[in-house]
């Protein structure tokens, strides 16, 4: 690659936006298609952890790979909402449109939690497999670019 810094950004921008694409499909594969579920759901599982995973390491509190629900702290719809851009009330209606697919649960303080009993079920473990190694892909692209 030449020293041209345009071409790094443009590179780069390229495999973020490959794997942002694929992740994406994913998402709407787990959300019989709703691409917007999908990422509302993720949305709240993030926010769900959020706490827990700064700085950006591995959390021993993470057993298996998943933290215990009693560490989880749940997302209203006003902070997915917020924290996407997105109007309240659509995400109000995804969110309960995924509490009765089984995607979340609605606590008393009206807040939606991703669980750890959700998040291992088959098709979310096939689906974290699969980010896995699409980033696994986006690191060795950017090794043999000589970029890491």
């Amino acid at each position: 690659m030449d020293d041209d810094p345009r071409n790094r950004t443009r590179f780069v921008n390229r495999l973020g936006t490959d794997l942002f694409l694929r992740i994406g499909v994913s998402l709407a594969e787990v959300c019989e298609g709703d691409l917007l579920s999908g990422l509302i759901w993720v949305t709240t599982a993030h926010l769900n952890v959020r706490h827990l995973n700064q700085p950006r390491v591995l959390n021993p509190l993470a057993d298996e790979g998943l933290f215990p629900n009693y560490l989880r702290v749940a997302a209203p719809a006003y902070s997915v909402s917020k924290f996407l851009g997105l109007p309240r009330e659509t995400v109000r209606r995804h969110l309960h449109r995924l509490v009765a697919r089984g995607y979340c649960t609605l606590t008393e303080g009206e807040g939606f939690l991703v669980t750890r009993e959700i998040l291992s079920r088959p098709e979310l473990v096939r689906m974290a497999r699969m980010i896995e190694g699409e980033v696994d892909v986006l690191i060795g692209d950017m090794k043999s670019s000589n970029l890491l």
